[in-house]
């Protein structure tokens, strides 16, 4: 079985994207043959959305049989999903009252039914969780097992589907209206995760910026028209020329430095202290500029992953808006998502600032280079002059770093949009990708920290300050990302 998942990945790796893993299911046997889902989660989805399905000898499947196995892997994975969210349908006791009456005030609907429905809908996902069960104690898939898991899936999602309108309202009034703190003091908290959930299922696999659609067997279908990779498709576009040159010299370095260079020069260190000829320094070396290449090739990695996510999700939008079943069953729908994201851009809030690693670079270099001539003066040898020298410099680099800042030289507009922290025109870091902010108590520094690569500061323009902090207290808030007012280096 392993050979077999091994050929059918080494079947997909040409039309893969680069830095992506390679997943695949299980086999699926429909009429005496086996059938594979292999692909990647390029998007922010328990589904597969860049993939193809082939059979157990390595060719392609006709569309039929491609839309049947899809549409069952999907359906597990989802079930797989529904399984973790089973214990948000169970909440303690809790004041309401506020809540429920300002949220049918404004939506027309009560909140209180779905908690009321919590018994019947967990009893339906229970059934639904126990047919899954049955299927994997299989060691072979077939079509057939899939038959009573169908029914299962079909009772669940008729009574679950109605309960996702009043979901994604109850979404968008805790969003819109700032009462994430309100809610987690009630037993509506298990009902708000359960609405993200949902909502990022219903988004993040289409993409849209929002979801617009309940109906779960139509979203599988667009996700497997939209996502199956053509007989004659490449992944060209999703990468620039230079892009692709600079992941293959990044990643070429690294390892030769990696499983060539570096075990040479231990293997000699380990010989020249048997015959006292090797100096350690050449091991420590070739150790640092090591690091120094798996630095810059993960980062170049992650950057690179970055921007293929934002491509990929810009060409999936596009094919979105043309799809038959958007067209003729959700276009009104779809229009009103365009418009309410149209304005949304135009109130995103943006501020101004710069990287404090610049201006205190600057400072930090003025004065060691003032030292050091110094230095050089007091030694009073014949490279006494060249301390004036380093001296001048040291006064021009401190004097740049006092009145560049009024200049507005290396100001970055940034904007706090709903899927990430949009940097200039072209750069953004996206919700996942952001662990923490913070941002000292005067608003003037605000700290990023997006993980694998390092934790980015800014100076904020003043005029921006206290509004910005405000505004990214709110933001982190509604995308569940850590915020701090404290700042201490």
């Amino acid at each position: 079985m392993t050979n077999k998942k091994n050929h059918l990945k080494k079947c997909f790796r040409e039309q893969a994207l680069p830095d992506f893993k390679i997943l695949q299911s299980r086999f699926i046997k429909i009429n005496g043959k086996s059938y594979a889902v292999v692909g990647q989660k390029t998007l922010n989805s328990f589904l597969f959305s860049f993939f193809d399905v082939f059979d157990s000898y390595g060719e392609r499947a006709d569309a039929e049989r491609a839309t049947a196995v899809y549409k069952y892997i999907s359906m597990f994975q989802i079930t797989e999903l529904l399984e973790q969210m089973e214990g948000l349908l169970n909440y303690s006791n809790g004041d309401t009252t506020f809540i429920s009456q300002d949220f049918k005030g404004r939506y027309g609907e009560d909140i209180n039914e779905l908690l009321r429905a919590n018994d019947q809908i967990h009893s339906l996902l229970q059934e639904l969780i126990h047919e899954k069960e049955k299927i994997l104690n299989n060691e072979e898939w077939k079509e057939d097992h899939f038959q009573s898991f169908q029914l299962a899936w079909e009772s669940f999602w008729d009574a679950y589907e109605p309960r996702l309108k009043i979901l994604f309202e109850f979404r968008e009034y805790v969003w819109e209206h700032n009462k994430n703190v309100a809610v987690q003091e009630t037993n509506l908290q298990n009902v708000y995760q359960e609405a993200d959930v949902m909502y990022l299922l219903f988004s993040e696999s289409l993409p849209a910026d929002q979801s617009f659609m309940t109906n779960i067997d139509d979203l599988i279908q667009i996700s497997e028209e939209l996502g199956r990779v053509s007989a004659n498709g490449d992944n060209t576009s999703f990468l620039t020329t230079f892009e692709r040159f600079s992941m293959h010299l990044f990643k070429s370095v690294y390892r030769i430095f990696l499983f060539v260079i570096l075990p040479a020069s231990l293997l000699l260190m380990v010989y020249g202290l048997f015959n006292g000829s090797y100096h350690f320094r050449t091991s420590f070396n070739v150790l640092i500029i090591t690091f120094i290449l798996f630095t810059v090739h993960v980062t170049d990695k992650h950057g690179r992953k970055t921007k293929m996510i934002r491509r990929f999700k810009q060409i999936r939008k596009e094919k979105l808006g043309h799809h038959q079943l958007i067209q003729t069953k959700y276009s009104k729908a779809y229009e009103t998502i365009k418009e309410s994201e149209q304005k949304s851009a135009e109130s995103i809030h943006e501020f101004v600032a710069t990287p404090t690693i610049l201006w205190r670079g600057m400072l930090v270099v003025s004065i060691g280079m003032c030292i050091i001539g110094i230095g050089i003066l007091a030694a009073n040898k014949e490279s006494h002059d060249y301390g004036y020298g380093w001296i001048t410099v040291a006064a021009i680099i401190l004097l740049l770093r006092i009145f560049l800042p009024f200049t507005g030289f290396a100001n970055i507009r940034f904007q706090l949009t709903p899927d990430g922290l949009k940097r200039g025109k072209k750069a953004k870091t996206f919700l996942r990708n952001i662990f923490e902010i913070r941002v000292n108590q005067s608003g003037s520094i605000v700290a990023i920290d997006i993980g694998l690569q390092y934790r980015q500061k800014y100076k904020i323009k003043k005029e921006y300050r206290q509004k910005t902090k405000e505004q990214l207290e709110i933001w982190c808030d509604k995308h569940s990302i850590k915020f701090k007012d404290r700042l201490y280096f």
